[in-house]
């Protein structure tokens, strides 16, 4: 069936944090957002985000606290250029957002409440209902979304590539239930999000299969860093997928981890203990895992706090004012992606931006610091949008359609789709070896040449260059592991 979809002066792929940043500060060009499903159906991991927001605004904080820190955590891997940009620009951010209605948790006196994470030397995360921030953040975003005339947003289509034309990308071809289709334009932006869904562990949604780096790669736009992809140490160890997560704002609360012998040992490894950066807190519950001991996170006396946890924990079956929560470690958030300039959003190709976790700027390094990832998307979502409006100057389409529905894509799982997990998460995980990486992309290419379908294949090559960037590196820094080089 032939389906009605216009041509747009700027086409959105992915319906997160930093898309709709994006096109909300599009105006007045016209935009149309394409994904998988509507922003208000809550599957993006802007939503399902739970700690929050950093920003130097209290004041006991500073920029350059807040970059010492990131750098830190980083590894000394980040550019320092890049994350003073982003943190000096965060304070402005933060207005914008109360001027769009976000609700930030405020304490008795009528200040924001600002909570503490991991490798943060002081309280600078901004909250929403404590816990659930994302929610409320995709709330607002989505609210402004249909309150904004230049914005069309097709859903239930799927880009399966990206189109070309001499040297420039110029538009997107979709598939969705009664076929595929091309639509034009003068300017795209990825906006895709992340990797975690290659992974068996995750607690990243279904959509997060690396679909923009694979469709960027196949562009010749230049990657940076996808060797790196941090673990969340807190996942709750349990049967639903993907792996409902406890927000690391709990452990600045005050949880404790501990293992089945009773020990809390990450006050042996690290003098922040379980606010350590995330890739120590996951490679010392991996090896207590490898040791044959189970892993807890003690957060009684604290849940009446945090709505979200709890409800993550009944739907887990666990009752976390009596019982301590069986954790895991599982794929969280990709430090690399799809090159841009970090104050435009272009990549090295022509037509071509992007922002949020897809993209790669150098502020995340080697393994990012809480918080710093919502930042990040949104100022690069606004910085895509400046740069294009005032690349294109007026709109070159004279109408806009209302939004387009279609019947919701739905591709079942298939077994190249299950062993893709299976690989990514026993071969390029928190340890990698070189006979695991080689391994690992054998299997992959195999993957991707005996199948005839699509988007298995976006997946094997977003995996096959994951698993080829860790083999390059043969140093063990941040989130990437390397047990032969450490």
């Amino acid at each position: 069936m032939s389906i009605n979809i216009p041509d747009a002066d700027v086409i959105i792929v992915g319906a997160g944090s930093a898309g709709l940043m994006a096109a909300i500060s599009l105006a007045p060009l016209r935009v149309l957002l394409i994904s998988d499903n509507l922003p208000e159906q809550g599957q993006t991991a802007s939503h399902w985000s739970k700690g929050g927001i950093a920003a130097p605004i209290s004041e006991e904080d500073s920029p350059q606290k807040h970059i010492e820190d990131t750098m830190i955590a980083s590894c000394g891997f980040a550019d320092r250029e890049v994350v003073s940009y982003y943190v000096n620009m965060a304070p402005e951010l933060i207005d914008y957002l109360v001027k769009l209605g976000v609700n930030f948790d405020y304490t008795s006196d009528g200040k924001i409440y600002l909570g503490r994470e991991g490798s943060h030397s002081l309280h600078r995360v901004l909250t929403a209902n404590r816990d659930s921030f994302g929610l409320e953040l995709m709330r607002v975003l989505t609210k402004n979304l249909y309150n904004s005339s230049h914005i069309t947003q097709l859903s239930g289509a799927k880009v399966i590539s990206l189109l070309k034309e001499k040297d420039a990308v110029n538009g997107v071809r979709i598939k969705y239930a009664e076929g595929e289709k091309n639509i034009k334009s003068s300017a795209t932006i990825l906006a895709t999000g992340g990797i975690g869904a290659l992974y068996a562990r995750t607690t990243n949604p279904s959509c997060s299969k690396g679909y923009g780096i694979a469709m960027a790669f196949e562009a010749g736009a230049k990657c940076k860093n996808l060797e790196f992809v941090q673990f969340h140490p807190t996942a709750i160890n349990c049967e639903l997928e993907p792996l409902p997560m406890i927000s690391e704002a709990l452990r600045g609360a005050g949880a404790k981890i501990t293992n089945s012998s009773g020990q809390r040992f990450m006050s042996d490894i690290h003098e922040m203990a379980e606010l350590a950066p995330r890739d120590i807190v996951c490679r010392a519950i991996e090896d207590q895992i490898i040791a044959g001991k189970k892993v807890y996170l003690d957060i009684r006396g604290l849940i009446e706090k945090y709505p979200s946890a709890l409800k993550s924990c009944e739907r887990a079956g666990i009752n976390p004012e009596k019982e301590k929560i069986p954790i895991t470690t599982a794929a969280h958030y990709h430090m690399g992606g799809v090159h841009i300039d970090y104050k435009t959003g272009k990549t090295s190709v022509k037509g071509l931006w992007a922002c949020g976790e897809v993209a790669c700027t150098g502020m995340h390094g080697a393994n990012r610091l809480a918080s710093n990832s919502l930042l990040e998307a949104l100022i690069t979502g606004r910085l895509c949008a400046k740069n294009i409006v005032s690349s294109l100057g007026k709109s070159r389409i004279k109408e806009v359609e209302k939004n387009i529905n279609l019947s919701p894509y739905v591709s079942a799982p298939l077994p190249e789709e299950m062993e893709i997990k299976e690989i990514m998460t026993n071969n390029v995980g928190v340890y990698r070896d070189n006979n695991m990486l080689q391994q690992s992309i054998d299997k992959l290419i195999q993957v991707g040449q005996k199948t005839e379908n699509r988007e298995i294949y976006l997946c094997s090559l977003a995996a096959k260059l994951i698993a080829s960037s860790a083999l390059e590196r043969k140093n063990s820094i941040g989130a990437h592991f390397r047990k032969d080089y450490p």
